[in-house]
Parts: C-alpha cells; structure tokens; sequence
C-alpha cells in the first residue's frame, strides 16, 4: 500500500475476563468491533452478530473471551495491499486488529480505511458494479414471518435480504443482524411476548426492515461503488435495475476483486480455513481444479473460483463463487465435513451453470 501504511485509529479494547454483557455495551456504544486481550496480548475480535450466534445464560457473569472469535491480524508494518485485503475478505468484521510482531495491539483499521487508501492511490480496477456484483440477490416479501427469513438465510448462504413488496419493488433491507437483536436486546419485548406466549420467531419482519438503503446501477464504475460505500458509511449497496433489485455489492466483493487483480496467476482463493482444515487445502485446490478445466472445454471465458469456509460446531458451509464471462455464480455447499462440502458447492456450480441460458454450453 505505498511505502506508509493508512492511518491507524484508536483501538475499541476489552479483557478476555470481562464479562459478555460489558461487551455488548461497548460494541454498541461506538458502533464496531471490540478486541479482546488477553495478558496485555491481542486474542481476538467480538461483534453484536458474535454475541448473537453464542447466546448464554447468564451474560453478566461470562467472560466475553469465551465466544470470542479468532480473527488475523495486521503488522504495523504491513504495506502489502494484498495481505490486508486478503485479511479483511476472509473475515466479516468490519474492522481488525492492528499489533506488533509480539501480539501487543496497536491500533486497529476499519474496511473504510482501506477503501480510503485504494481512493487515495488509484489502485482499483477498472471494472464496473455489475462485473463484481453478487447476483442475482434473494428477495422476501415484506409481510414474511422471521422464521421465513433466517431458513432463506441459511438455505442459501447469505445476511441479508432485500424486501420487496407485492410488485417485486425494493423498499428496504434485511439483515441477520436486526432479526438477531430480538434475542439479545429484549428489554421491553420479552416479557410481554412470554406473558402472552407468542415466539418472536412467527413474528413479522416489518418492524427490522431497514427503509433507509444506499442503491446504484449496474453500469457504475468500481470506483464510485467505493465512493459511496465511503460517503454513506456502509458495507454493501443494492444494485437495481428500473426500480427492481439485481444484485449485491459489498466491501468483500471489492477485497476479493483487488486480490484476483493482484494474482491473476492464480484460478482458485480459498479463505476461511482454520489451522485444523488447512491440511485439506491442496486437496480443495485440485477439487477446484478439475472443475475449473471441464468448464474451461466448453467456455474459454472461465474465472477464478473463490471458495469460503465457514465451520459451525462440527458443521461446515462452504460459499463457492466463480466469474464467468460477465456474470458471478454463487453456489453453497453444507454437511459435516469439509470434502463433501466442497464437493456439494462445487456440484451446484455446475448445475447452475447448466440451467443459465445465457452461458454457451
């Protein structure tokens, strides 16, 4: 990133033995990630979608190191564009930690910061929106129940949704966030919904819709997507054609498309394995492989595959993604061990692939 490093910014910091409650306060007070420290050391990161998938009994009296996450790190003297792009696109968190060699943390830098830097150095591909978007986005209909909307979540791998109305009009945005909030910002819903035994779950999306969303066009240039990621302070626009959502574009989008400019030597990006998974990683690249060479007979426009991991428990799911001419497939793949599923993503690829029209095969 240059020969100087963007600007660090003061670091949102917790002790492991703190408790999740304490946590929670502190997320919410500035609006972003905390670090968590162990014996003066960085040990990872918590976030309000964190403490939502660890739900605990009793919170005031748990240690938030416990459901912290594990997340990289930056050197302070890191310039590489690529390794910290590749750091941000393998995690969700809107900001990491920056520390020494000896884990002692320094600051921390927030996705926008480096968008920033890209801006300032002139370093972004020359693509447009509709190149790099995910696509197509899946849709609910505004009077749909939570429960609809977590199960098309996790059916199709995504956080967010875009809500429509009966016309197929966008008019706001879902998140797993919002919907996750009911479970841990009770205070004045809860005991009602007890008293009158009502699962929150069967309950209308309407009121964690949010109205207030950021939109662009298919046509814009990379650039501008940045600029206004930048200028409204958020992770990921819509993109709409005539009034209709089309698609998705996100900072991860934008950290995966700076990482393929900067490897192109490279067909297949694998994040999100753990220090157990990682000695499957050579047999995922020749899975991808072989994948990428059979397409690659019928069509000569093939692009790089990306593949995340992301491991529940003992359960993985695994987001494939491939560029293909001027159009990005996504597919998911989930099951109880990573070959599978790998396998399973890889497959749905495929036959997806199969039932596009538009793609000569």
């Amino acid at each position: 990133m240059g020969e100087e490093m963007v600007r660090i910014n003061k670091a949102n910091l917790i002790n492991f033995n703190d408790s999740i409650t304490k946590a929670q306060a502190k997320i919410g007070k500035k609006k972003e990630s905390i670090i968590v420290i162990k014996d003066n050391k960085y040990y990872g990161i918590l976030d309000t979608r964190h403490t939502i998938e660890h739900i605990v009994k009793d919170p005031s009296n748990t240690p938030c190191g416990r459901i912290t996450q594990k997340a990289p790190t930056i050197f302070e003297e890191n310039t590489d564009i690529l390794e910290i792009s590749n750091a941000f696109f393998s995690v969700r968190f809107q900001n990491l930690a920056v520390t020494t060699k000896k884990g002692k943390v320094v600051g921390s830098l927030s996705r926008f910061d480096v968008l920033t830097e890209l801006l300032r150095e002139k370093d972004i591909p020359k693509k447009r929106v509709v190149e790099i978007m995910s696509s197509p986005i899946i849709t609910i209909n505004k009077n749909a129940l939570s429960n609809e909307a977590t199960t098309k979540m996790r059916k199709y791998g995504v956080r967010r949704l875009a809500v429509v109305d009966d016309n197929k009009k966008l008019i706001g945005l879902l998140s797993a966030y919002d919907i996750g909030l009911q479970l841990i910002k009770p205070a004045e819903r809860l005991p009602k919904l007890k008293h009158e035994k009502i699962n929150p779950w069967e309950q209308p999306i309407s009121p964690f819709i949010k109205s207030k969303i950021e939109m662009i066009t298919p046509e814009k240039t990379l650039t501008e997507a940045i600029k206004k990621m930048i200028d409204k302070k958020v992770p990921s626009l819509i993109v709409c054609l005539n009034g209709e959502p089309v698609g998705l574009v996100s900072t991860k989008d934008i950290f995966e498309t700076m990482i393929n400019s900067k490897e192109r030597e490279l067909r297949i990006n694998i994040s999100g394995l753990d220090r157990y998974d990682k000695p499957f990683a050579k047999e995922i690249i020749h899975e991808g492989e072989k994948l990428l060479d059979k397409l690659t007979k019928h069509n000569k426009h093939i692009g790089k595959l990306a593949l995340h991991i992301k491991k529940y428990g003992n359960r993985y799911t695994v987001m494939a993604r491939l560029e293909i001419e001027n159009k990005v497939i996504n597919a998911v793949g989930n099951g109880w061990d990573l070959p599978s599923s790998v396998s399973e993503a890889l497959i749905n690829i495929k036959t997806i692939i199969g039932k596009e029209k538009s793609l000569p095969f």
